[in-house]
């Protein structure tokens, strides 16, 4: 049970920076135009 909650959570903290630095990227392509 822990173990599960802590890889769902690793899972969600990967989701997150995944979307922060897409965004990231997205963003200094942006500003290069």
């Amino acid at each position: 049970m822990l173990l599960s909650l802590v890889m769902s959570l690793q899972h969600v903290c990967l989701e997150i920076k995944l979307r922060f630095i897409d965004e990231l990227v997205t963003d200094t392509r942006l500003s290069d135009w």
